[in-house]
Parts: structure tokens; C-alpha cells; sequence
């Protein structure tokens, strides 16, 4: 280039990119091949360091052709200027050829233009005329050296890449060496660079709008796409720029490959500049890594990114596809691909090859695998891609199993789905965590935990440990226990098994009651519900539990606790124990002692006692209480209870005596009474005078109290008495069916009216309860007779005694019979009979049937199955089946233990509901809300039609649904009651 500087104004470039089928990832550089020829820089090559005319800076065009010769090199143009032997510079020298191009003038051999008079002129600006072909005497004219090299460009954003230098000297110290140049002075000899060399380049691409090709720099430069010339920066001068794009090739085809060759000279010293920015020169291939077969890009199957994670011991397939640069799949340069591993400890199943399978045994380690393609048309162009894995540890996954014995779990028996007990039984379960090797692992046992779906089934006893136990409490119910274990490791990954326990009629569980006593031992000390006492003094209860049969459980009185109602009223001794004791500091208010007992079996039962203490002045009289009428100096007092049967009348009699223990007969007619509860069902006549008469009918407690009140000495304070009254049940009057062995409705009549049999029972279990002509509860009754009026739908067995099994015999729907409980001397009783002729809970049909969708002739269906008789059936859900839209329904019937009360007890529709019906999906979506629920032919016999759509209205698919019931029995508890009902489209 010359040393002669000139402002040089650089070309603005605007890069349009394209849209690629696939989104290329561009290498952070690339080496493109490149071949330098080195000449001789001492003048002896007249076509390099020579005199010439600039041209004022700018290009001499026309210097080669517009085409290249057959090996793609340039040739002499129609205007050459010092480039006649072009031939020769893009070529090995070859000797034998020692003509050389004629120039006047021509500098001498190593002349320096600075030793000369108006030395710029001479080398600048001088006319160079061509002589014609000469003979040379030596052989450096055009004798060169080749050296095969690269450049590396570097990407600048979306796909432009650039090689530049401002010091372009690329063969220092190569080749002929630093030889003379114009700023050496003769006497010294030294050389800074090696100038006087030519490079070539060539590149193949595909050819796509918005390729652009830009060139700055000294000396000549040509640039042919497709063997045809496109940028003509010819002649020795500063730097020029030069640009095209692939807009402009009109003539080549998208998609397809051409050729770039660029050819470059640097024939004068001192400066050389070259820059190339361009996106024609772009990774060939651009390689990436997948971890699924099959088409790149399509559905899911996308390029992993460069981190992943992988667990110890698993395979992990690996893919490599490359893309050309319109990001295209190359399917067939795949199995060109290399894999290595660079970093880390790991292993691939194959080295070459489109695939591998990486594995690594080494946990929380870290390995990189490296994908590599070399370009066969441009070795130096690697394609890499790495992928970093983080091997993780392998995941340790459990399973809890259930036992019901202690020991080893290898050499025993897990517990089925399934089990049973009696109410007041206790189970007991272990635990143990395996692994999926079937390997016990003890040290885990102590973290399972456990839950009772049930918690009015029974109670359970450990909360979180090996074990647990369940002791059931109510019979005919059942309960899900769960044992669950969460991976210390990674807590979301939770191992759980389960057991459904369902619980049978058993010993009836006793309840208790606590009683109040002065003295302990002493029944005729018993303590009402209130009592007086005077200020100053101490009240002494002793507390001790009885069962529902009257047995004294001396355990439990130590498990009484003591809570006083009025603080400022008193104090009490103890807080727990058997007994307190309450001292009274105010008068004139009432402090409530309250015991309290948790039932140690049933821990979500309670009991309390309580004693209202009216704290009062110090009395001048005391009032006694008789059985017997006369002079009460001569009898006893009744104490402080008094237990009467219902029925019963019963009188007693009040006596006053002063605080010497005279009797004051003539103040008893004074004496007033009055029932604390003052409940309907017990009376008092009269209300005032020595004596009253009591009569009650319900079974409870209540407190009668005897007041005193001196009329004519009004400061004299009211004296009182307290008696504790205990009403029991009358003399046998009548039988009283039911379903339980425990008697739940002590006071009262259990609507317990209908026997249902389904098509899947086959017999039940009844009671006779013997009650009060006031229907109180005495007991299960001793030698009932039972009898069957039609024994061809209904047996019973055995035919005496407290309770007996009703047994059908006949296979339908709507047969009735009654069932009869009788003694000599009682009321019977009679419950009926009914055969629904369908399950507790059914859908008919189950699922629905492809082929058939009209509830009728899935009923028909159903009772040839069941020897049934299909027009009782549909009679029987007469009610329930006249309220479906349409025949293509589903009929889900249920049945309860009693009968359930109406929503809207005021609706006399027949087709009022009597409860409300959900239905959820598989996973536990509420699909379709309060349906209702219409009574069918029995009062304990229920049902419904679904269509199978859901709240939209939109038919639902294939699988298992959810159908939760919910209501109220007539005896006030709340019913629920859950099925699953399959559906299967056609």
C-alpha cells in the first residue's frame, strides 16, 4: 500500500438477515483456509515494490478478467496496469520460465526512491509504460514461496463474521524473511516486515437473500462468486472499500452452493490493511444435540440446552444433527460426527456417529461430552457443541408395608386391604419402609406417620412411628388407616399404604357417670346437683365413676380434674385427684364445682358433674327429710338421694329443727318446695307444707330443695335442704325393635321401621328392647319370641331369645313380610320386610353398556340376572324413574339405616329431594352438583337418574367417577354415603 495517506470515508453497510427454517446458534468464530505467496521485496520483481502512478487513490478496474481460468485463478484484464504476470502470482513457482514483464521506468535492484530528489514523484506518481516480455538473469523475479495458513474471523451478531488487521504482515519472519522495504536506509539494511505477497481464499455457501460481502484495505483485491467477478479494487493505493450483496446476484438460485474466491495483494511497502466483513462466510455446518430420536424439531423433540442433569448409573441417549447454514437438516453428515468426553468422570458407547449413550457411576459430579464436525471442505471450520451434565444421586424410592404382628417383616405376612374387629377391640399395626431392591431398612421405621380417616370410628393411638393402634369405638362403622413416609431425601416423594378397618358389633362400651358423695363409701351421702352451705365453712366432695350398670371403677376417680366457676366465691383444694374440698369466703352467690373425666378408651367422650353451691349465712334452723310420716325423732333422714321409678309417686316428708335439734313442728306446715330443673316430665304436689309428692317419667336427675323462710322474724335467715332425685326406668311394658345391639335412644322410640334386603344381602341381625309404658329403656329383652308372618320371603333363626338373624328367602323386588317381637305380658313389635331387589348402592347399568342405553332394557337385563321380577322393580322406582328427561339414564339407587328427612319437609311434591347428590371425576373435579335425591318404594329406599352429562351439559367420558350422598335421619344423625359408578362411551 502506499505511504501517501488519504482520507479514506468508510461504506455504510446495512445487513438484512434472513428468516432460517431453524434458528442458527452461531460458533463465536471461524478459521477459514487461506494460501499466502511469499516474493522477493527487493525490486528485483517488477511487478512488486515498483515505481507506479496511484491513480490518485483510487482502483484501476479492468486489471483481470471477468471470469476465471480453468484452475480459478484470475487472468489479465483488458486494462492491466504492473499485473501483466498475474499468471504468476497465485501459483507455485516453477522453474524454466525466465521471462519476466518489461516496465519503464523500473526502479534497480534494492534502489531506495529516498535517496532521490522529489522521491514521492518518482515512486507515486510516475507513468509506467509495458515494454513487452524480457529475459531475465536471475530467478527471484517471480520465484515464490507457498505457505498454507489460516484466518480467523470472528462473529460480530446475527452471522456477520470479520477477519481485520491495520498491521496485516501475516508472513514476518516466514518465508523469503523481512526483506528490504522503502523505509530502510541502504547503509543499515534493517527490515521491519516481509512484504510483497499475494493470498487466495476460497469458500463455498448457499446462497440466500441478505448475504453482503464488505472489503477495506490495500492493495488489490478481487472477489468472484460463482467464477464471476463481483468487486474490482485493483492497483497499488490506500485503503479502499468495496462491497456487494447477494441481492445483487440475480443469477443464482436460493438454496443452492457456490463458490466465493477472494484474491489478494500486498505490493508495496510500508502499510498493509485488510478488512473482510461478510456473512457469506458462515459455518458450513452448525451442529446441535438432541436426547430423542427421530426428526430434529418436530414436536417436542428440540436441542437440549448446554447444562443438564442425569441421574448415577442411567443411560442417557444422545443425538447429534447438523444444519447447514439456512438451517437445514443434513441427515447425511450426521454419522460424521465425533464424541468425547473433555471433562469428568463417564463413559459413551460410541466415539463416531450420529448417536451415543452417556452414562456416569459418580454422583454429584460433574462431566462435559463435546460433539464435534469438521467440514470436509474446510477442515480448519469445526462445528462443536457441548453439553455439561451434573450426575445426581440416584434416588432412593420406598414402599411402606403393614403388618400385624411384631418382629422381622421378612419372615412374616403383611396385612391384607382389609380387616375387622369389634367395637372396643384394639389393633395394633407396624410399619416398615422396603425399597424397590425388597430391602428392609429398620433405621426409617420410625418415621412413618399415621392418619385415621374416621375419627368417630375409633382412635388411634401413635401419630408418627413404627407402630400405631386403633381401638374401635362405634360399631357398623369403618375407617381408613394410612401410613405414610416421606423420603428424608426429597420430601415430596411420599410412600403410603393403607388398610381399611371396618368395625363389627361388639361389647357394648360402657359410659360412665361421676357421682357426688359427702363421704366416700357412703351412698347415703349422695350430692345433688345443688346444695347450700354457710360462709366460713368447708364442702368435701368425693367424686367416684360408675358405669352404665352401676359398677364402681376405682381407676378412674384418680383421673378426675376439679374446675371452680367463681373464683372470688372459694377455693378449692385439688384440682385433680378423687376429692377437693371448697371453702367458702363470699355468701350470698353460687359457686359451681365442676369434675370433668375424659373416657381413657374413647378419648372424644367426656364427663362432667357439677354442684351448684349456694353460699348462704349461718342458719338458725335445719330442715331433715323423711321416708315415713310421724314423730321424726323417733326415724331417720333419707339423706341426700333419692332414687324413684318412672311411674312411681312418692312422698316425703320435711321436718325443722332448731340449731339444738328441737323440733319445731309447728313451723313444718311453712316448709316450701321447689325442683331445681324443673323438667315437665317430674312433679312436685304440693308445693308447700310438711310433705310433697313426687312423680316422674323420663329417666334423669334432677334437685329437690326444701326452703324455710321465717315470716315473722324476718331477720332470721332461710334455712334449706337438698335432696338428689334419680329417676330410673318403670316396670316392662313393651318391645321396642332395633337394628344395634347397643341401646342408643334411652328415653324415647327407635324409628327404626323397615328391613331392607338387597340383592346382595343375604340376612341382618335384630334386637328386642324392653321400655317403660314412658318408652325409657330397661334393657335387652330376655326371651322375646320372634316370628316371620310369610317365611317364603323372610326366615328368622333362632326363635327365642334377645335378638335373632331375619334371613331372606326369596330373590325379588317389592316382596314385603313382618317380623314380630312378643313377650308375655308386653306390647310386641313389628318392623317390615322389604326385598329392594338392588344393591345398598347401585347404578344400573354398571358401566354403561355400548350396545344398550335405555334404562328399561338394562332393568330387564339386570332381573333376568337375579331371577327377578322386572315389573316390581320398576315399581318399586316408580317415583325415582318418572322424573328422568329421557330413557338414557343411569339409575343409581342407596339405601339408609333410617329414614332420611326431606330438605323442605313443608313440599308435598312427590318428587322432593331428600338430599343432595355429587359427582366427581378421577382426579377429584366436581363434575356435576346437587342433584336430587327422590324417595323410591320403601321409606329407607332412595335414588336417582344421571344422564352422564356433566354442569355443562356436555356428556362425559370413559372411566370411574365419584358419587357422594349426603342428608339427615329422621333420628338426627347425618347421613353420608360414597360409590364409584363406571361409564364407557361407545
Amino acid at each position: 500500500m502506499n505511504c501517501a495517506k488519504s482520507g479514506i470515508r468508510a461504506l455504510s453497510l446495512i445487513i438484512l438477515l434472513c428468516s432460517f427454517g431453524m434458528s442458527q446458534d452461531f460458533p463465536n468464530s471461524i478459521w477459514v483456509p487461506v494460501t499466502f505467496y511469499d516474493f522477493h521485496s527487493d525490486r528485483s520483481n517488477p511487478e512488486f515494490e515498483a515505481p507506479h502512478d496511484d491513480n490518485n487513490n483510487k482502483a484501476r478496474t479492468g486489471m483481470v478478467g471477468d471470469t476465471l481460468d480453468s484452475d480459478r485463478k484470475p487472468v489479465v484484464g483488458p486494462t492491466p496496469y504492473l499485473n501483466n504476470y498475474i499468471h504468476k502470482w497465485f501459483r507455485p513457482f516453477e522453474k524454466g520460465d525466465s521471462t519476466i514483464p518489461l516496465y519503464d521506468p523500473r526502479a534497480n535492484f534494492k534502489e531506495s526512491y529516498q535517496d532521490i530528489n522529489e522521491s514521492y514523484e518518482i515512486e507515486y506518481k510516475q507513468p509506467v509504460k509495458h515494454l513487452g516480455i524480457g529475459k531475465a538473469n536471475h530467478d527471484t523475479s517471480f520465484k515464490n514461496i507457498v505457505i498454507k495458513d489460516s484466518l480467523l474471523f470472528v462473529h460480530k451478531g446475527k452471522g456477520i463474521y470479520e477477519f481485520a488487521s491495520d498491521n496485516f504482515f501475516p508472513l514476518d519472519n516466514k518465508g523469503f524473511g523481512n526483506e528490504w522495504n522503502v523505509n530502510i536506509n541502504r547503509k543499515t539494511m534493517v527490515s521491519e516486515h516481509n512484504y510483497s505477497f499475494t493470498m487466495e481464499l476460497h469458500y463455498k455457501f448457499i446462497k440466500k437473500p441478505g448475504l453482503v460481502f464488505e472489503f477495506k484495505g490495500d492493495d488489490d483485491v478481487w472477489v468472484f462468486v460463482d467464477n464471476k467477478l463481483q468487486m474490482d479494487l485493483g492497483g497499488i493505493h490506500n485503503q479502499l472499500t468495496g462491497s456487494f450483496t447477494s441481492d445483487d446476484l440475480k443469477h443464482l438460485q436460493d438454496g443452492s452452493v457456490y463458490s466465493l474466491d477472494v484474491f489478494y495483494a500486498e505490493r508495496h511497502s510500508a502499510e498493509s490493511h485488510i478488512r473482510i466483513t461478510t456473512n457469506f462466510i458462515s459455518p458450513l455446518a452448525t451442529l446441535y444435540i438432541y436426547g430423542k430420536e427421530g426428526t430434529p424439531n418436530t414436536d417436542d423433540n428440540l436441542p437440549l440446552g448446554t447444562n443438564d442433569t442425569v441421574v448415577a448409573g442411567e443411560p442417557f441417549q444422545l443425538f447429534g444433527h447438523l444444519f447447514d447454514s439456512s438451517g437445514t437438516w443434513q441427515p447425511s453428515k450426521d454419522a460424521k460426527i465425533t464424541w468425547e468426553i473433555t471433562s469428568g468422570d463417564g463413559s459413551l458407547t460410541n466415539n463416531t456417529g450420529s448417536n451415543t449413550v452417556f452414562s456416569s457411576t459418580k454422583a454429584n459430579t460433574q462431566v462435559t461430552v463435546l460433539a464435534r464436525y469438521v467440514d470436509s471442505l474446510n477442515p480448519y471450520n469445526e462445528s462443536l457443541r457441548s453439553i455439561t451434565f451434573f450426575i445426581k444421586e440416584r434416588e432412593s424410592i420406598y414402599s411402606v408395608r403393614l403388618y400385624k404382628e411384631k418382629g422381622d417383616p421378612t419372615n412374616l405376612n403383611p396385612l391384607p386391604a382389609q380387616d375387622s374387629l369389634a367395637a372396643g377391640e384394639t389393633y395394633t399395626i407396624y410399619g416398615h419402609v422396603f425399597d424397590t431392591a425388597n430391602v428392609w431398612h429398620p433405621e426409617l421405621d420410625s418415621l412413618i406417620t399415621w392418619v385415621s380417616s374416621n375419627s368417630q370410628s375409633g382412635n388411634l393411638g401413635n401419630l408418627k412411628g413404627e407402630s400405631t393402634s386403633f381401638t374401635a369405638i362405634t360399631p357398623a362403622s369403618h375407617t381408613t388407616i394410612t401410613a405414610s413416609f416421606a423420603n428424608p431425601k426429597n420430601p415430596s416423594k411420599v410412600a403410603s399404604k393403607l388398610v381399611t378397618l371396618y368395625v363389627k358389633a361388639g361389647p357394648q362400651l360402657p359410659t360412665y357417670e361421676i357421682r357426688f358423695f359427702k363421704k366416700p363409701g357412703d351412698p347415703s351421702t349422695l350430692i345433688g346437683t345443688s346444695d347450700t352451705m354457710e360462709i366460713g365453712k368447708s364442702y368435701s366432695i368425693y367424686a367416684e365413676v360408675y358405669d352404665d350398670k352401676g359398677v364402681h371403677h376405682p381407676e378412674l376417680d384418680s383421673l378426675i380434674t376439679w374446675d371452680l366457676t367463681s373464683v372470688s366465691a372459694g377455693t378449692l383444694t385439688s384440682t385433680k385427684g378423687n376429692t377437693t374440698t371448697f371453702t367458702a369466703k363470699q355468701q350470698d352467690v353460687t359457686a359451681i364445682v365442676t369434675a370433668h373425666l375424659t373416657d381413657p378408651v374413647n378419648i372424644n367422650v367426656s364427663y362432667t358433674k357439677s354442684v351448684s353451691l349456694i353460699i348462704v349465712p349461718a342458719a338458725q334452723y335445719k330442715i331433715k327429710i323423711y321416708r315415713e310420716p310421724g314423730d321424726p325423732t323417733n326415724l331417720t333422714p333419707i339423706g341426700n338421694s333419692l332414687t324413684i321409678k318412672a311411674g312411681d309417686s312418692v312422698t316425703i316428708y320435711g321436718h325443722l329443727f332448731d340449731m339444738d335439734g328441737n323440733w319445731l313442728k309447728e313451723l313444718d306446715s311453712q316448709i316450701r318446695w321447689k325442683l331445681i330443673d324443673e323438667k315437665p316430665t317430674t312433679t312436685i304436689t304440693p308445693t308447700t307444707g310438711v310433705k310433697t309428692t313426687i312423680f316422674g317419667t323420663i329417666m334423669g336427675d334432677d334437685t329437690l330443695v326444701a326452703n324455710f323462710t321465717d315470716t315473722i322474724e324476718k331477720s332470721r335467715l332461710p334455712s334449706n335442704e337438698t335432696v338428689f332425685l334419680h329417676i330410673i326406668a318403670g316396670d316392662p311394658y313393651r318391645i321396642d325393635i332395633q337394628r344395634d345391639s347397643l341401646i342408643t335412644i334411652q328415653t324415647g322410640d327407635d324409628p327404626f321401621e323397615e328391613l331392607l334386603f338387597t340383592i346382595n344381602d343375604r340376612s341382618f341381625p335384630v334386637y328386642a328392647v324392653t321400655r317403660d309404658r314412658y318408652d325409657n329403656a330397661i334393657g335387652l329383652t330376655d326371651s322375646a319370641r320372634w316370628r316371620s308372618l310369610e317365611v317364603t320371603i323372610a326366615d328368622i333363626s333362632p326363635e327365642y331369645g334377645k335378638t335373632t338373624t331375619v334371613i331372606k328367602t326369596l330373590t325379588g323386588t317389592g316382596d314385603e313380610t313382618m317380623v314380630i317381637a312378643s313377650k308375655d305380658n308386653l306390647i310386641p313389635d313389628t318392623i317390615k320386610v322389604i326385598c329392594i331387589g338392588v344393591t345398598a348402592g347401585v347404578a344400573t347399568p354398571v358401566p354403561f353398556n355400548p350396545s344398550v342405553d335405555n334404562i328399561y332394557t338394562s332393568l330387564n337385563q339386570m332381573a333376568a340376572k337375579y331371577n327377578a321380577d322386572v315389573n316390581k322393580i320398576t315399581k318399586f322406582y316408580e317415583n325415582v324413574l318418572s322424573a328422568a328427561k329421557s330413557q338414557s339414564v343411569t339409575l343409581i339407587g342407596i339405601s339408609t339405616q333410617y329414614p332420611l328427612v326431606p330438605k323442605n319437609p313443608s313440599d308435598t311434591d312427590p318428587h322432593r329431594s331428600y338430599g343432595d347428590v355429587n359427582i366427581y371425576d378421577a382426579v377429584g373435579n366436581l363434575i356435576k352438583k346437587n342433584l336430587k335425591l327422590l324417595q323410591a318404594g320403601s321409606s329407607r329406599a332412595y335414588g336417582l337418574t344421571w344422564d352422564g352429562t356433566n354442569d355443562k351439559n356436555r356428556l362425559v367420558g370413559t372411566g370411574i367417577y365419584l358419587i357422594t350422598f349426603s342428608g339427615v335421619q329422621a333420628n338426627g344423625a347425618i347421613f353420608n354415603y360414597t360409590m364409584k359408578h363406571g361409564i364407557k362411551r361407545k
